[in-house]
C-alpha cells in the first residue's frame, strides 16, 4: 500500500526507563542519530529512579554530538505512578506529538496508557523477556500482554516475532528491525599494550573475551568450563569477563574450584569497551538464552572472529563457517574445541574478523535501522490518518488541551 507523505513534520515521542548503556539505549542512540530531522520531530524522556543520578545515555547522546534533541528527565521511583502518566500524557498533548514510542516493560505500561488519553498512535519495541528472577519474570509476563494493546510492534529478530505471533499477536503487527552498532565506533587497529598491561595480561597472551551481564542465561560458567580444555593447548590463554551482575560470586567460587582461577580475569564494569574489544582474539557468547545480543554485533564490527551459542536471534548474525562459529548452547566442549580451532589458525581469525565487518555493514548499520523505523512511523500516522476519531479527554484525567 502506497504511504501518504505528510506535509508537517511527524511528531515521535521516544521514552525510556534508563539506568544504563544496554540495547534499548544502543537502538535509540542510533535512531537519534540517523532519523531525517527534515521529516520526524523526535522527543525524548527518560524515566530515571533518583533526581540527582547521572543518566549515561545522555552523556552518550552529548559525547555523539546528538543531544540536541528535545529532552525531558522523568523523576519515576520503583512503580508506575500516576504522576508519571500525566507527565508523559502533558508531553505528548503540548508538544502535539503523533506517536510514543516505547521501549521496555514499565515505559510500555505508562507509556501506553498516556499515549491512548492523548489519542496518539502507539509504537513498542520489544527487546525480548529473558530475566530469570520473579520480581521481572511478573513484570515481563505484564508486559506480554499489554504489548497487545499497540499499533505496532517492533522486534530485534525473526525468532522474537515467531515468539510474539504464537503469544497471539498480529503478524502484520510487528516489524524486525535489526540492532545497528556504528562501524566508524570499533575501527580496526593496532593492539594497545598499555590495555593489555592495565587488566594484567602479558602482551602474548591469546585473549578470550566474554562481554555482558553477569547472570545464569548468559552462560558464563559453560565458558568457564570451556577454559579447562582450553589452556591445556594454549596453557597461556586468559579469559577476560567483562560485566557486572548478581552471578559474579557464584563465577569466582566456579573459576577456583575448576583451578583456572589464574586464568581467568573479572574485569567488572569496564567504560570502554572499544579497547577491550581491541586486545581479544576471539569473542565468545554463550547465552542459553537471547533476543538479538548487540555485543555479537559490537565485536563483529570490532573485526572479531565470534564463537557464539545458536539460540534466539544469534544465527541472524553470525553466518556459520564465515564471521565465525555456531554451536549448541550449554556445551561446554564444543565451546572449548570452536576457540581453540580459531586461536590454532591466526588468518582464519583475520579473515572472519573481515567477513564480520562487512557483514555489519551491509546489514546492520545505523542508518539502515533509522529507514526501517521511519517506514513504521509513516505506516502508523498514514493509518491513524485515515481513521482517527476526534479527541475527547476523559473528565476524570487532568488533560491539557493542545
Amino acid at each position: 500500500m502506497k504511504q501518504s507523505q505528510p506535509h508537517r513534520k511527524i511528531g515521535v515521542l521516544l521514552l525510556r526507563s534508563t539506568e544504563d548503556i544496554t540495547g534499548p539505549e544502543t537502538f535509540i542512540l542510533s535512531l537519534l542519530a540517523n532519523i531525517n530531522r527534515k521529516k520526524y520531530d523526535v522527543h525524548l524522556a527518560l524515566l530515571v529512579k533518583t533526581k540527582d543520578r547521572q543518566v549515561r545515555l545522555l552523556e552518550e547522546l552529548k559525547k555523539n554530538g546528538i543531544a540536541d534533541h528535545s529532552i525531558e528527565i522523568i523523576h519515576s521511583p520503583g512503580k508506575i505512578q500516576y504522576t508519571t502518566i500525566r507527565t508523559v500524557h502533558s508531553i505528548l498533548r503540548t508538544q502535539r506529538l503523533d506517536i510514543l514510542h516505547t521501549n521496555e516493560h514499565k515505559s510500555d505500561v505508562v507509556g501506553l496508557i498516556a499515549a491512548k488519553l492523548a489519542g496518539v498512535g502507539t509504537v513498542s519495541s520489544v527487546h525480548g523477556w529473558l530475566s530469570n528472577s520473579v520480581r521481572t519474570k511478573t513484570y515481563e509476563a505484564v508486559d506480554r500482554l499489554v504489548v497487545k494493546f499497540f499499533d505496532k510492534i517492533i522486534v530485534g529478530s525473526t525468532a522474537l516475532k515467531n515468539d510474539l505471533v504464537k503469544n497471539g499477536i498480529k503478524s502484520d503487527k510487528i516489524t524486525v528491525v535489526h540492532n545497528a552498532v556504528r562501524l566508524e565506533a570499533f575501527h580496526e587497529s593496532n593492539v594497545d599494550p598499555a590495555i593489555k598491561q592495565r587488566l594484567g595480561l602479558h602482551p602474548q597472551s591469546p585473549v578470550i573475551g566474554v562481554v555482558g551481564r553477569l547472570s545464569k542465561e548468559k552462560g558464563h560458567q559453560y565458558i568457564l568450563r570451556a577454559m579447562c580444555h582450553v589452556i591445556r593447548v594454549f596453557p597461556a590463554a586468559r579469559l577476560l569477563v567483562v560485566g557486572r551482575g548478581s552471578a559474579k560470586p557464584q563465577l569466582e567460587r566456579l573459576a577456583k574450584h575448576l583451578g583456572i582461577a589464574g586464568h581467568v580475569i573479572f574485569t567488572g564494569f569496564y567504560n570502554d569497551i572499544r579497547s577491550v574489544f581491541q586486545i581479544i582474539d576471539v569473542f565468545v557468547l554463550a547465552s542459553v538464552r537471547e533476543s538479538l545480543p548487540m555485543v555479537v554485533l559490537e565485536a563483529m564490527a570490532a573485526g572479531k572472529p565470534v564463537v557464539a551459542t545458536s539460540v534466539g536471534g544469534v544465527s541472524e548474525l553470525v553466518r556459520h563457517g564465515q564471521t565465525g562459529l555456531l554451536v549448541k548452547p550449554k556445551d561446554s566442549r564444543s565451546i572449548a574445541e570452536a576457540v581453540i580451532s580459531l586461536l590454532q589458525e591466526r588468518q582464519k581469525r583475520a579473515d572472519m574478523g573481515q567477513k564480520g565487518r562487512e557483514h555489519v555493514r551491509a546489514n546492520f548499520s545505523a542508518p539502515l535501522l533509522a529507514r526501517k523505523v521511519e517506514h513504521v512511523y509513516n505506516e502508523l500516522f498514514a493509518l491513524k490518518n485515515a481513521r482517527a476519531p476526534a479527541y475527547a479527554c476523559p473528565r476524570w484525567f487532568p488533560c491539557r488541551t493542545r
